[in-house]
This record gives C-alpha cells, sequence and structure tokens, in this order.
C-alpha cells in the first residue's frame, strides 16, 4: 500500500516548563492518520527536554499519556497516533541556558493502510 504524506504541523512551540498538561483540545487532529514523525527542533545552550505525547482518541475530556522521550539536540522519532482526534505533547524537565522547544508532526501513514 502507498503512503502518503501530508503537511509538517507545528503543535508546540515552548521556552519554558509545562506545569501540567496543556488544555484539552488544544493539540492538532490526526484522525485520517496511523503515523505521524515528531520532529523536535531544540535551542539553547546544552538544552535538554522531555516530551510527553497527550492522545484524546474520541470526545473524551481528558488525555492519555504515552512514553516520555528526552531530547537534547534536534532530533526525530516515529509516533503512533491511531487516528487520534486531539494529540499534543507535554513538555517539562528542561534543562540548559535558555532552551527552547518547537515540537511539529509529520503525518505519513494514512490510517486503515
Amino acid at each position: 500500500m502507498a503512503s502518503r504524506l501530508g503537511s509538517k504541523i507545528e503543535v508546540r512551540n515552548v521556552s519554558s516548563d509545562d506545569g501540567s498538561n496543556p488544555a484539552v483540545g488544544s493539540g492538532k487532529n490526526f484522525k485520517d492518520w496511523f503515523k505521524v514523525l515528531v520532529c523536535c527542533d531544540v535551542g539553547g545552550s546544552t538544552p535538554s527536554w522531555d516530551i510527553t505525547p497527550l492522545y484524546r482518541p474520541d470526545s473524551l475530556s481528558k488525555y492519555y499519556e504515552g512514553q516520555t522521550v528526552t531530547v537534547t539536540s534536534d532530533s526525530a522519532f516515529e509516533l503512533n497516533v491511531y487516528g487520534c482526534i486531539d494529540v499534543n505533547f507535554r513538555c517539562d524537565n528542561s534543562s540548559g541556558g535558555t532552551p527552547t522547544l518547537i515540537v511539529y508532526a509529520l503525518p505519513y501513514i494514512e490510517q486503515g493502510e
């Protein structure tokens, strides 16, 4: 089956730790997608961030947490989103001099493929 690429979507742009999960409904909708490539642009002096994927698969009013990933440089990782209507990321435990983080998602496998 052929896969197609979706558009690169900015999900988060942060320069300080989240105090808690972002508001439910503030993430991005990937209902037609099974997987995304998560791209992290990290800035600052020796930066480090913990990034926790947050999923809302339906109309529930809460997120389900995925496995936390620590990033210390520009990097990318694959994430199964299973067609969730709301995907977001909690970004915390930052360290280093003036750490910044932009999280993008690039959907690439359509639901049902």
